[in-house]
């Protein structure tokens, strides 16, 4: 006894919709007298209902060398002269830097009381040393600064922070002297269009830059 099986795709569908359709052969099939069984039944996944709830998608994209964008240029610096504590955000110069010449631009933005030095290590991008005449000093992370939601006296934008910390390898650590350099991240929201989609639709729903 021979068995011929034939797949049926409703997405080959003549007619109709996946819930209601028509299908036939691109070409003639010939089939001799038999019985006919529907043996398996096959059911796509989908990813669900995109809304205006749920359409957005937020991809971080790693940035070549060490590279400062306008909108992650903030360091968040926390110190002590003599004796009094204040707060004070830094900017560094926005461009793509290696290790030597970031350390001068970061030592320009801190000031006259600051020098960095820059120390390179095999597989990384490096590492800063910071030095200061003043009482002491504290580079807030940005794990800090969404904890405590204030800075210097005033509320922070959570979602608008614009610090240097991926840079800075301060995301999760404050640093009071050594800094271990990391790729800057551009962050980007992506608008998915609404409606439902199967996991291949999906992929092509949205084309990055």
């Amino acid at each position: 006894m021979t068995v011929h099986k034939i797949y049926v795709d409703s997405r080959a569908a003549k007619e109709g919709d996946a819930g209601d359709f028509v299908w036939a052969p691109d070409r003639p099939l010939s089939v001799g007298k038999c019985r006919a069984f529907i043996d398996s039944v096959h059911l796509p996944v989908t990813w669900g209902t995109i809304t205006d709830y749920n359409k957005f998608l937020y991809v971080a994209e790693e940035l070549p060398f060490l590279t400062v964008l306008a909108t992650a240029s903030r360091v968040y610096l926390r110190e002590t002269i003599g004796g009094v504590t204040g707060d004070r955000i830094v900017l560094i110069p926005p461009a793509i830097y290696d290790g030597l010449n970031l350390a001068v631009a970061l030592s320009t933005a801190l000031g006259a009381n600051y020098s960095v030095s820059h120390t390179a290590v095999a597989g990384t991008l490096g590492t800063l040393t910071l030095t200061t005449t003043n009482d002491s000093f504290t580079v807030l992370s940005r794990a800090t600064l969404l904890r405590d939601g204030a800075f210097g006296g005033s509320p922070l934008i959570k979602s608008s922070l614009q610090d240097a910390s991926d840079i800075l390898g301060t995301t999760l650590v404050d640093s009071s002297s050594l800094l271990t350099l990391g790729h800057g991240l551009g962050y980007r929201r992506v608008e998915l269009s609404k409606g439902t989609y199967e996991f291949d639709s999906l992929l092509w729903s949205f084309k990055p830059n």
